[in-house]
C-alpha cells in the first residue's frame, strides 16, 4: 500500500498506519521492530548492554539511563543510542524528536545505530497532522528523522551512513506510553 492509495482509503485504523510506517521507513533503509510492551523493550536494550559496544540510553521505560560524557570528542565511539520519539508519520516514517528526550543535540546524529522508540499512539497520517501536535513552544528545538543517513552525491552512488547513523531501528511498543 502505497500512501496515495492510502489517503484515498476511507478504512485509516492503527493497523493501516503501522504498516504504512513499517513499508515507508524500509523504503528509506530503516527497519522496524515489534515489541510487546515496555517489558520487552527493556530487555531488548539489556540485551545491547551485553556487547561491547558504547551505548547510550535516553529513555527512562527503557531501563536505566546513561550519563552523557562531558568530552563531546568521545562519543565518537558511540555504537548505539536509544531515543523516543513523539510522533511518527505513517506517509514519510519520519519521527519527530524534541530536545529534551534527544538530551544532547549530536546523540541522534551521532551515532553508529539510532534506535527511535515510538507507539502506535504516536502514529499520524501526514506532515499536517504531526505539525499539530508538536508543541515547538513547550518543547523548542527538535528535528524529523526518517531513515538512516543517506546521501547520492558521492560518483552518483547511493550511500547509506556517510554523514551520520549508519542504521535506524523503529522499536515499535504495542503496549504502554503513547
Amino acid at each position: 500500500m502505497d500512501y496515495h492509495s492510502f489517503a484515498k482509503d476511507t478504512d485509516r485504523n492503527e493497523d493501516n498506519l503501522v504498516n504504512l510506517f513499517r513499508q515507508q521507513l524500509m523504503l528509506g533503509g530503516g527497519e522496524v521492530i515489534t515489541l510487546n510492551g515496555i517489558t520487552e523493550l527493556q530487555h531488548f536494550v539489556e540485551e545491547k548492554r551485553k556487547s561491547d559496544e558504547f551505548i547510550i540510553n535516553t529513555v527512562l521505560q527503557a531501563g536505566s539511563l546513561d550519563m552523557i560524557p562531558v568530552d563531546i570528542n568521545s562519543l565518537d565511539k558511540l555504537h548505539q543510542v536509544f531515543i523516543e520519539g513523539s510522533v511518527a508519520v505513517a506517509e514519510n516514517a519520519a519521527i519527530w524528536v524534541n530536545e529534551p528526550a534527544m538530551v544532547n543535540r549530536i546523540l541522534p546524529f551521532i551515532s553508529e545505530q539510532l534506535f527511535l522508540i515510538a507507539y502506535p499512539g504516536q502514529l499520524v497520517r501526514n506532515m499536517h497532522e504531526a505539525y499539530e501536535r508538536i508543541k515547538i513552544d513547550e518543547d523548542g528545538f527538535g528535528a524529523f528523522i526518517a531513515g538512516p543517513s543517506k546521501t547520492a552525491d558521492i560518483e552518483q552512488s547511493l550511500v547509506i551512513g556517510a554523514h551520520g547513523p549508519k542504521k535506524m531501528i523503529v522499536l515499535l511498543v504495542l503496549e504502554g506510553r503513547g
